[in-house]
């Protein structure tokens, strides 16, 4: 008569008509599972979707399952239910945010408020990337010194994680101080430094100069060069959060 097996796979036995043998409880354990999509009986991860964040909390307050996915139609990003909660893995165009509050004195060391300055990042499941840029319109920048280099903030939600893929070069950085021009890298660095400063002991992005084509400086206080009146700098790099 075959054999059946607990998860409703039925297999016939050697010289036994296929078509005899299929009992109703086998055909619909086999319906169940189609309808999943999987042959162990777990249903598979549902995609929602909502206007904006009310609509989303809605649909958030009914009971979904871990690996269920909700699309917001406002932000044209898809956020997931993961053992930790919702979060954001999918982004369809670029989100700005603002890398200020408590978050900001782990950054880099000034306050961007007043100044012409733009913070953009995508996502894709664990992979984060970033993309600023930042002129000073007035006045020049007060950065941390070069045994604690400037780095660039994240965003808070985002934080980056300590993995081999997230050590080394992570992108590209360029800056213009007067009418000189460096190109660089952004590379990942630990945080809690000795001085006190940093104890979050969270993971950054610090940015490294060329300077004049020989060895490389820190992001830092004077360092390429004296930071004026109308510096810049912008990076472009890629990390897993």
């Amino acid at each position: 008569m075959g054999t059946a097996h607990a998860n409703g796979v039925w297999l016939p036995g050697a010289r036994e008509p296929i078509d005899w043998q299929i009992s109703p409880t086998i055909m619909a354990a086999a319906a169940g599972n189609a309808i999943a999509g999987r042959s162990d009986g777990t249903p598979q991860p549902r995609l929602f979707r909502a206007a904006n964040a009310t609509e989303a909390d809605a649909v958030k307050d009914a009971g979904l399952r871990p690996g269920d996915q909700i699309y917001r139609l406002d932000t044209d990003w898809v956020e997931e239910l993961g053992p930790e909660g919702w979060k954001v893995v999918k982004t369809y165009r670029a989100v700005p945010y603002a890398p200020y509050g408590a978050y900001a004195q782990h950054g880099l060391g000034y306050s961007p408020t007043g100044d012409d300055h733009a913070w953009l990042y995508w996502v894709d499941g664990e992979q984060v990337t970033i993309q600023a840029h930042i002129r000073w319109a007035s006045g020049a920048p007060t950065l941390w010194n070069s045994s604690f280099p400037a780095r660039i903030y994240l965003p808070e939600d985002l934080p980056m994680r300590y993995i081999d893929q997230n050590l080394g070069t992570l992108g590209v950085a360029h800056c213009t101080i007067g009418s000189n021009q460096r190109m660089g890298y952004v590379a990942g660095v630990w945080g809690s430094y000795s001085d006190g400063v940093d104890t979050t002991g969270l993971m950054y992005a610090a940015v490294t100069f060329i300077a004049d084509g020989e060895g490389s400086a820190a992001m830092a206080q004077g360092s390429p060069e004296t930071w004026t009146t109308n510096s810049s700098f912008s990076v472009r790099f890629t990390y897993i959060t």
